[in-house]
């Protein structure tokens, strides 16, 4: 399988890049290991094997990886969600190879657990294929990795600046806007705003909606079913 890596939501590429500023922090300024046993001018390509057959997931948080490390976009051979059969080579990295060393835990790290949870997920769904059960949740989660995202629909008034204080209340709650977009309204007085936000559970959801109602001119706010 072969092609360019579809754009990511801007929502999921902030999350990405929020976990690799996270383990560079916690790996520190230095790795003395490559520095004493790697001379600083090498460089080359690593090779990303798939070593199982299953699912793929997780690119943009590799790809937010070594950039956050000093390397660039890896170049994808496959797309997220791929099933794929075992040792397929699924990208290439180039560059220093001190930084490919450094990067290499963090980022096989991200996308061997988020490809375990895809393809545990995919069994459980063929599993249930033509019961008319449905998987809706595997509560695979660890710290950090908590994030979810929920649709909403907001009525407010139609009235300069609403957007902004919308955005800044996400924010404010702690969360982030995944996608946004208006609904044509009947009634040029008021606008419709369908728009993505993650949080961490049904409290920090209700923290976020909580904080959105404050706003004088919003008028209702619901949560949307996902289309499955």
């Amino acid at each position: 399988m072969s092609g360019e890596q579809a754009a990511q939501p801007r929502g999921i590429t902030a999350d990405a890049t929020r976990l690799a500023r996270e383990a560079l922090a916690e790996d520190g300024p230095r790795d003395i290991t490559s520095e004493l046993t790697v001379p600083s001018h090498l460089t080359g390509t690593a090779v990303i094997e798939f070593r199982s057959a299953g699912i793929v997931a997780g690119l943009p948080y590799a790809d937010a990886v070594a950039e956050e490390y000093g390397l660039g976009r890896i170049r994808w051979l496959v797309q997220e969600g791929d099933r794929l059969f075992s040792q397929a080579v699924i990208g290439t990295l180039d560059g220093n190879l001190r930084l490919i060393l450094r990067a290499e835990r963090p980022l096989l790290n991200l996308l061997q657990r988020a490809s375990g949870i895809a393809t545990l997920t995919r069994t459980y769904v063929d599993a249930v294929e033509g019961t008319g059960a449905r998987i809706l949740h595997t509560r695979k989660t660890a710290p950090g990795l908590r994030l979810f995202d929920v649709n909403a629909r907001l009525t407010a008034q139609n009235t300069r600046g609403v957007l902004a204080r919308l955005a800044a209340e996400v924010s404010e709650a702690d969360s982030n806007i995944d996608h946004i977009a208006t609904e044509p309204s009947p009634n040029r007085a008021y606008t419709t705003i369908v728009f993505t936000i993650q949080v961490k559970n049904r409290m920090h959801l209700a923290h976020v909606f909580r904080r959105l109602r404050r706003i004088q001119e919003v008028v209702r706010i619901q949560r949307l079913k996902k289309k499955t």
